[in-house]
C-alpha cells in the first residue's frame, strides 16, 4: 500500500474514535441528583431501573440498596471527615453542600464518565443515607457499589471504628 492510502484508512479509522470522545465530552450536566423533601420525609432520589445505582434508602429493592453510612459520635466530625475522604479520591469533586448534605461528581478515567453520588445525614440517628448513580449507559460493572463500600471503609477508620 501507498502511503496516502493508508493515511486515508488511519483518518477513516479515527473518525468513530472521536465521534466516541465528542459524545462523552459534550454531555452535561444531567445529574437527577436531588433530596426529595416532603412534610412526613426526607430522602434521595430513587434509583432508576438501570443497574448502575445504588441507593440505601430503597430497602426491598435488592438489586439497588445497599446500607447506610453509620457512625458514632458527633456528626460535624463525621460530615468533616466524609468531606475530607471524598476529596481524597484524585477524580472527586464536591459540587454542593449543605448542613445535612454533601453532592459530589466522581469521574472516571477512561472516558471521562461522570457518577453523582449524594450523602444525607440523618437528623435524628447516626446514619448516612447514599446514593451513586452513573449519568450515562446502562451497567457501571460494580463501580458505585465498590467506591460506596470504599467510602464506608475510609470513614470507619478515620472514627476509629
Amino acid at each position: 500500500m501507498t502511503t496516502p492510502i493508508k493515511m486515508k484508512i488511519f483518518l477513516k479509522s479515527l473518525i468513530p474514535c472521536f465521534c466516541m470522545v465528542l459524545l462523552v465530552c459534550t454531555t452535561g450536566k444531567t445529574s437527577n441528583m436531588t433530596v426529595q423533601r416532603s412534610s412526613d420525609k426526607i430522602g434521595l432520589e430513587p434509583c432508576p431501573k438501570t443497574p448502575n445505582c445504588v441507593s440505601s434508602m430503597v430497602p426491598t429493592d435488592n438489586n439497588h440498596y445497599i446500607s447506610p453510612l453509620v457512625y458514632i459520635g458527633d456528626k460535624k466530625v463525621a460530615y468533616q471527615k466524609l468531606v475530607v475522604i471524598i476529596e481524597s479520591y484524585p477524580l472527586a469533586r464536591i459540587e454542593a453542600t449543605g448542613k445535612d448534605y454533601i453532592f459530589a461528581e466522581f469521574r472516571s478515567k477512561i472516558f471521562d464518565f461522570v457518577d453523582d453520588v449524594e450523602f444525607l445525614f440523618s437528623l435524628d440517628e447516626s446514619v448516612i443515607d447514599v446514593r451513586s448513580a452513573s449519568r450515562v449507559g446502562n451497567y457501571d460493572f460494580g463501580k458505585n457499589r465498590r467506591r460506596i463500600e470504599d467510602i464506608r471503609k475510609r470513614l470507619n477508620q478515620a472514627l476509629n471504628h
